[in-house]
């Protein structure tokens, strides 16, 4: 995807990333292979498939990771959480993971409860674990409004250091609403001599309801404007606006300098493949 040089308008090339999330019900298992063969004809640069503690133990992150790959031959990075499982139980899933071709791994501490041996638990340390085992490359969480259970936006970016220091190549922002958040965010990790890639997390509004309650849980401010509107309005209403507030997002990231955007897409398909269809042709 190009934009061609013309007068204060600068050639850009742009990729993006698909998350998906395992499913329980037979129903909800088939609409998400379906979902999966709608997103290949997107052509991400990669998907990245979240996990809970439970599943990247029973080995069906590994084979649901290695279906996508086959199914539409791009990259696909395994989310895997530190939680409270003891290091040769990680150190298994690593080597797991790697022997089974997964290279890419998304590295998070997991639940509030990541505690070991009596204490607390960071992503730094899984890192460090992963790249003991083999030379993954880590991509890591930020948190452009600092993490729920961090005292300061100042002490979260110094937390993002260590894991950035420890060997992570890359980080995957929590979603937000206001650009500027981003930016900010971005600047602020630059000062601190973060050097890798920081990927804006985009989550398109698919069920605004259900998203305000993620949103409070992820520390994720929802402005005042999108509280009215979504309250105003019917169904065709609210998914015009919500393409409105991911092309203004992503107009914005690109004119800073963004190069790559992650997707949540809460395996549903219409809009993330609207969104990604108006970068092929804008952008």
């Amino acid at each position: 995807m190009k934009q061609e040089a013309n007068g204060n308008r600068i050639m850009r090339q742009l990729s993006y990333s698909l998350e998906v999330f395992p499913t329980r019900t037979p129903a909800a298992t088939r609409k998400f292979w379906h979902s999966i063969t709608v997103f290949k004809q997107l052509q991400p640069a990669f998907y990245s498939v979240t996990a809970n503690p439970a599943n990247q133990i029973n080995g069906s992150i590994k084979a649901i990771a290695n279906r996508i790959k086959k199914i539409t031959g791009a990259e696909v990075a395994a989310h895997m959480v530190l939680s409270d499982h003891n290091p040769e139980t990680l150190d298994r899933i690593a080597q797991d993971y790697w022997d089974a071709g997964i290279k890419h791994i998304v590295a998070l501490r997991g639940d509030e409860t990541s505690v070991y041996a009596g204490k607390k638990r960071y992503a730094k340390e899984l890192v460090e674990i992963l790249l003991r085992i083999a030379p993954f490359n880590i991509s890591v969480a930020g948190y452009p409004e600092k993490h729920p259970q961090c005292k300061s936006l100042n002490t979260d970016i110094d937390n993002l250091k260590d894991k950035i220091d420890a060997g992570a190549k890359r980080v995957i922002t929590q979603f937000f609403f206001d650009p500027d958040v981003f930016l900010r965010f971005r600047d602020m990790a630059c000062e601190r001599g973060i050097n890798v890639q920081i990927v804006p997390g985009l989550l398109p509004i698919v069920n605004f309801s259900k998203l305000t309650k993620f949103a409070e849980k992820c520390g994720t401010n929802v402005p005042d404007f999108l509280l009215e509107m979504f309250n105003d309005g019917d169904e065709l209403d609210h998914k015009l606006l919500a393409m409105n507030v991911l092309s203004h997002q992503i107009t914005k990231l690109l004119l800073h300098g963004v190069k790559h955007i992650h997707f949540y897409t809460l395996n549903e398909t219409v809009l993330t493949s609207q969104v990604c269809r108006w970068l092929e042709i804008a952008f």
